[in-house]
């Protein structure tokens, strides 16, 4: 039931170009602020430069002048780029190149029936196509033929993905620009196609399509089709009907036959009523179906087919169909026919009839012995009853007895009528190869399972380890004169990192009665990894433990990340241990002239902290202080542009005064700083709290990460401060009590006198509270 063309977006294999330079634009790229183009001249005379559009959409190359190119498609920027710039360069034809090597990010929406619904962050180069991919697609009910592209000042225009599968260049008209929206619909006329079809699915159709360009495209019919007549299966007054169209009829005569909302075509395929073949089966080299011919026997359909060597000859049958479709099998002898041909088992075929020769195997039981353990080829063996079998030739078919073979093994013999019922036989197997006819070395049956024991499992296998700061830390296998050198040597010898004054070995001291104490020694080792002080170097037991600690000064270099609005962009190493920001800010050649301090976001990969909320601003104007944090390995430190803005969003009554605009831009409205606390932007912009906003429920979230909250003292809320760049958000008020119901305790009598003291008391707090404010404000 899947609508063609919401697959695109299913298997998540299409790509977003996330990063501002993944893919040159094409010629009918707009170009705005941010973009970045490169000129190069060669030849005769050689110029290099790079230039990205202002805010006003200039470049300003030297001695070229002033050139604006906001808002003019890429194509033509490169025309009029060649045209300036041959005015001052001289150059011939072939040897001018201008491209955009950096385009800019812009913010562009989707809504509707997308499958993620919001505002997405991407580089300018991708398109409408692109933006769907993002979102995830479209939902089940989503369109995928009247897709639009809304542009403010322009009439909307509609994407289809139907043209796109057909022609993927048309992707290319639809780009992108600053606060474009992507609008998906509700699914229109959907119809369905099944049978002899190249690609049976549900498919959208828009005004003027209908059966002919359904088929068109869902591939076309398979060959097999039946094109004479299809079917239309429709629901009508709520019963189905099911309708006869003439296909071939319409497609001769370039007609064409109107499909509703619903509709089901059914494509049947042509009735095949060819029966003329027989068939063989089994051990044949070449069973298949073959040709049926009048006056065929038996004899003929062997030679076709091939026997194979494995089959059984002596017995065969042919199953064949009656006309009241039961079945009779006829006995044959394959034998017979091959010395005979005029033999009455190779008699006349019919249509249908299977000729079928089973195996030799099939007859016979599948004896088999196995032998295990200490030989050379281990593994199972084939049982030759007439031979007599014995134990010696089961050793020499199994590649021979391995060194560590021991003098003897077991035979594990099962009841044949009981398999679960087993016998345990030990034999001396020096007995039995060294005399053949020794009853050690007895005959085997089938399903004998030998076990050939090995001196090795009757030892504990020993090992050293080694861990720590080694090249390549493990176990190793222990032996007579093993040293402490040679293991460290077999570990690849000691990382940078290592300490060669300390390392540890813990070893295992077994008293009588085996109880266990643990022995620490400690070591010094030289660059050739001789131990200090031990002429003979120091000889391992086995267990023993080593262990090779780092170096307690040691460390790698640590890096770190500054972008943004800062002199020197890019990665810095740690020059210590607590290295501040504030270091790392002035190692950056400072901030820039449009940079926004109190916007900056540190980024804490470590431990998976994520954001970390720092106040650049203050560290500037103090250094030392508790804002200016040590940095860390991985931290990264983002200054943005200076922010002139605060975005007012939430449980405001803005949506009267900007209906459309609150639409498009997620019930948000961006306002001016004036430097004023948050409830003055709510109501001088977004028209005060909606009737479900709390005016206690005010936040701020300033450009670095910081939330603030209103605050009450008595009956007097105080809103949050707000900084340019910041969001102020109005929440949700809380739901009110249920009254009381009755039955329910009754309310105690009131103390007036009480009260009114209360009162008083509360009055002189707010006073004090007002002139507090007045202060502070």
């Amino acid at each position: 039931n899947d609508l063609y063309g919401q697959h695109l977006f299913k298997g998540r294999n299409l790509v977003v170009y996330q990063r501002t330079d993944d893919i040159l634009p094409s010629d009918n790229y707009i170009l705005g602020s941010g973009d970045k183009l490169t000129v190069n001249i060669w030849g005769n005379a050689a110029y290099s430069g790079t230039y990205e559009i202002d805010r006003e959409g200039y470049i300003n190359p030297e001695r070229v002048g002033r050139i604006s190119l906001k808002g003019m498609s890429y194509g033509t920027a490169k025309e009029m780029l060649r045209s300036r710039f041959g005015r001052v360069v001289p150059f011939t034809a072939g040897n001018f190149s201008a491209n955009v090597t950096t385009v800019r990010n812009i913010t562009v929406n989707v809504v509707g029936e997308a499958a993620n619904v919001g505002s997405f962050s991407m580089p300018a180069s991708n398109t409408a196509f692109n933006l769907l991919v993002a979102a995830g697609g479209m939902t089940d009910i989503g369109s995928v033929r009247n897709i639009k592209l809304v542009r403010a000042g322009a009439a909307p225009k509609r994407l289809d993905l139907y043209e796109l599968l057909v022609n993927p260049e048309l992707a290319k008209e639809y780009f992108l620009l600053e606060n474009d929206y992507v609008h998906i619909p509700v699914v229109g006329r959907t119809v369905k196609i099944s049978g002899a079809i190249n690609r049976p699915m549900r498919y959208e159709l828009i005004a003027g399509e209908n059966l002919v360009k359904l088929i068109e495209f869902a591939g076309g019919l398979t060959n097999n089709a039946f094109k004479k007549s299809v079917q239309v299966s429709r629901f009508v007054n709520d019963k189905e009907t099911l309708i006869d169209v003439p296909l071939q009829e319409l497609l001769t005569q370039r007609r064409d036959f109107e499909l509703l909302p619903g509709d089901v075509v059914i494509i049947k395929k042509i009735p095949t009523t060819n029966d003329y073949f027989v068939t063989a089966e089994g051990e044949f080299v070449l069973p298949d179906r073959y040709e049926y011919k009048q006056g065929m026997r038996v004899k003929e359909l062997l030679d076709k087919a091939v026997l194979k060597r494995e089959a059984r000859t002596d017995v065969a049958f042919v199953q064949r169909i009656n006309a009241d479709k039961s079945v009779a099998i006829k006995w044959i002898s394959v034998d017979n026919i091959l010395k005979n041909a005029a033999s009455n088992d190779n008699f006349e075929l019919m249509p249908e009839d299977k000729l079928v020769v089973y195996p030799q195997s099939r007859y016979s039981d599948d004896l088999a012995f196995s032998i295990n353990g200490a030989v050379r080829s281990p593994g199972d063996f084939r049982f030759d009853s007439q031979k007599g079998l014995r134990l010696s030739d089961a050793i020499f078919l199994a590649g021979g007895l391995k060194p560590d073979a021991e003098t003897f093994g077991y035979l594990v013999r099962a009841n044949p009528l009981n398999p679960e019922e087993t016998t345990y036989i030990r034999f001396d197997l020096a007995a039995a190869m060294a005399n053949p006819k020794s009853s050690d070395n007895f005959v085997l049956q089938p399903i004998d399972k030998v076990q050939i024991m090995s001196k090795k499992a009757f030892f504990d296998e020993a090992k050293v380890y080694v861990k720590g700061e080694v090249r390549m830390p493990g176990d190793f296998n222990y032996g007579n004169g093993l040293s402490l050198k040679d293991v460290l040597t077999m570990a690849g010898g000691l990382q940078v990192s290592a300490s060669r004054s300390r390392i540890d070995v813990f070893r295992l001291k077994i008293d009588g009665d085996n109880d266990v104490k643990t022995v620490t020694m400690t070591f010094q080792v030289d660059s050739s990894l001789n131990v200090s002080g031990a002429s003979d170097g120091v000889r391992l037991q086995p267990f023993d433990q080593v262990i090779v600690r780092q170096a307690p000064e040691f460390e790698l270099i640590s890096m770190v990340t500054i972008n943004g609005e800062v002199k020197y962009p890019g990665a810095y190493a740690l020059t210590s241990k607590n290295e501040k920001i504030s270091t790392l800010i002035q190692r950056s050649g400072g901030l820039g002239i449009e940079s926004f301090a109190e916007g900056a976001t540190l980024t804490r990969s470590q431990g998976g902290l994520g954001l970390v909320v720092i106040r650049l601003d203050e560290i500037l104007a103090n250094s030392g202080s508790k804002y200016d944090i040590s940095l860390v390995e991985g931290d990264e430190i983002y200054v943005p542009k200076r922010k002139e803005l605060v975005t007012i969003t939430g449980f405001t009554k803005a949506l009267e005064l900007y209906p459309d605009q609150m639409l498009k831009n997620g019930n948000r409205v961006n306002v001016p700083y004036e430097g004023r606390r948050a409830l003055h932007y709510v109501r001088k912009y977004a028209n005060g709290i909606s009737d479900v906003g709390d005016r206690k429920l005010i936040t701020v979230e300033h450009p670095n990460g910081e939330l603030r909250h209103t605050r009450s003292f008595l009956f007097v809320t105080v809103s949050p401060k707000v900084r340019p760049g910041s969001i102020v958000k109005v929440g949700h008020e809380a739901p009110k009590p249920a009254e009381q119901q009755p039955g329910a305790t009754p309310k105690e009598d009131v103390n007036w006198g009480k009260t009114l003291a209360e009162s008083i008391a509360s009055a002189t707090a707010i006073l004090s509270l007002i002139l507090l404010l007045q202060r502070v404000n």
